[in-house]
């Protein structure tokens, strides 16, 4: 049996590598959360803009749907825009700190394989 680095592991004995991922696939969720925000503060911009009524089906039916006032719309896009701006923040500080690992590692761009 081989004998453990601990500088391989994590606090509850977690290999570093598992905890790294798991750090990549929250950040890509949020780039994925990040996409869906800004086309729901797209969508905010729009004349048309309408939400379902409370207790409707979200069926796609226009009998139940209510319009945004103007300042309910510039009020959703308010919203949007801060949570947009929260997750680019976000974004950028796990990403940085991902880098960082990785040249504390010794991972280098020219370790890392690029294909186009």
């Amino acid at each position: 049996m081989s004998e453990m680095n601990p500088e391989e592991y994590g606090s509850n004995l977690e290999p570093l590598s598992a905890i790294r991922i798991r750090e990549l696939e929250n950040i890509e969720k949020s780039i994925v959360e990040l996409v869906e925000t800004a086309g729901k503060a797209i969508m905010c911009l729009g004349s048309n803009r309408s939400l379902p009524s409370e207790g409707s089906e979200p069926s796609g039916s226009n009998n139940a749907v209510e319009k945004l006032t103007k300042a309910q719309q510039e009020e959703e896009f308010r919203i949007s825009a801060q949570k947009f701006f929260d997750l680019v923040d976000s974004i950028q500080d796990n990403l940085r700190i991902q880098f960082r690992n990785m040249r504390n590692m010794g991972i280098t761009a020219g370790d890392i394989p690029f294909f186009t």
